[in-house]
């Protein structure tokens, strides 16, 4: 859909400090001008009812294997479009294209993909590249394929730099491995976020990594070393050290919610990031499916490997994460999780570990007008990327 003016009228505003109830926002030319109450519409600008809803910063997710029987992995540009719409439809406004562990030649043709379909991006913005892989812990395989994993290598990844041509936003490894320390330095020098996961690293291994540059806690508890009092491993770490971000898929599958609240006590809101790790399945009937060779079931909103009880990806969406955890916690005065932050923790948050909080992931004057309405219910009735609606619900 084309671009144009769009006034916002009389919803409450989600910014990252407060809400405004009864107010307004602006957009002109793709960027929020003008956040109140009472603003005035200029004569050319299309007005929306925002009466009853939420009008919030779209949510950002950096890291999302596909949807709709697409994965990024081996997707074409069409598939990524698919995709892309998809997750407009949930309130989705920019992801990371997060690819798995795969063998070299695969990893390079995937990366050539994303690269094209940046170009032309349609529905959900892609935002950059999250490399789930290929160094990663065998012992932590979780549905990853053991096979496409390897020991790190700088002049692997220095093609990779290559090929994609600076979308590479997140590396996920496993920082025990063999020259690991030496790739995360690599990655910090080129403003990639080097992160944790698929990862066997005791406390003190994670220690070093951190002060090698790793920010980042890949889908916190699942495929790591877990916390024990006498070792606290992958996941102590990511709850203790503060310069590490804790990504959750807040499903209730993967982590269960008292445990999302010990994550919710032990680290700074802000240092929370909710992301759905959304696999082909999502769109799709329950059922029996094929992704990346690998057999699956989907059943009761869990995707499992096939005749086993290990989770491969979810079919979550962001808005469903964002009413889980305000469900979950929001009337809980013990946690006192406010629907902003909340909703802080799928657009702000994320924006800011990946370096784009300058430009996205709030509603403030100047940002991008990357704009949700949700309404009472959770549902969303209206995705805008970048001024452009993109999703209106029927």
């Amino acid at each position: 859909m084309a671009k144009g003016d769009v006034l916002f009228k009389n919803g409450a505003v989600v910014l990252a400090d407060t809400v405004l109830f009864k107010s307004d926002v602006l957009v002109k030319d793709g960027k929020i001008a003008e956040v109140g109450p009472d603003v005035r519409r200029p004569r050319e600008a299309e007005l929306i009812d925002a009466t009853g809803h939420h009008i919030a910063p779209g949510f950002i997710d950096v890291h999302v294997h596909g949807a709709v029987g697409q994965m990024f992995e081996l997707a074409d540009a069409d598939g990524y479009r698919k995709i892309a719409s998809t997750l407009a439809k949930f309130g989705t406004t920019g992801f990371l294209a997060t690819l798995s562990a795969m063998p070299h030649e695969q990893t390079v043709a995937a990366l050539e993909t994303a690269r094209e379909f940046s170009r032309n991006s349609g529905g959900a913005k892609m935002l950059g590249i999250h490399m789930e892989g290929p160094y990663l812990s065998p012992e932590m395989a979780g549905a990853q394929i053991i096979g496409a994993m390897r020991l790190p290598s700088t002049e692997e990844l220095e093609e990779y730099f290559g090929v994609a041509g600076g979308l590479i936003r997140i590396m996920t490894l496993a920082p025990e491995l063999q020259g690991a320390l030496e790739l995360i330095s690599a990655l910090r020098s080129r403003g990639i976020v080097a992160a944790v996961g698929h990862s066997n690293a005791t406390f003190a291994q994670i220690r070093a990594a951190v002060g090698a540059g790793l920010t980042h806690s890949s889908h916190t508890f699942n495929a790591m070393r877990g916390l024990h009092h006498r070792e606290p491993g992958v996941v102590g770490a990511a709850l203790v050290m503060d310069l590490l971000t804790a990504e959750l898929i807040c499903d209730g599958h993967h982590v269960a919610p008292a445990v999302v609240s010990v994550v919710m006590r032990c680290k700074p809101r802000d240092k929370v990031v909710l992301i759905s790790d959304a696999v082909a399945a999502l769109g799709l009937p329950e059922g029996d499916h094929d992704f990346l060779g690998i057999p699956v079931s989907v059943k009761d909103g869990a995707v499992r490997l096939k005749n086993s009880d290990n989770l491969a990806g979810s079919v979550l969406t962001l808005d469903r994460a964002v009413k889980n955890v305000f469900e979950w916690f929001g009337s809980n005065p013990s946690e006192k999780i406010s629907l902003r932050e909340t909703f802080m923790m799928a657009s702000l948050n994320p924006a800011r570990a990946i370096g784009i909080d300058s430009a996205k992931g709030q509603i403030a004057v100047g940002k991008d007008a990357e704009i949700i309405l949700m309404d009472e219910g959770f549902g969303i009735a209206l995705t805008m990327v970048e001024g452009r609606i993109v999703y209106r619900r029927e």
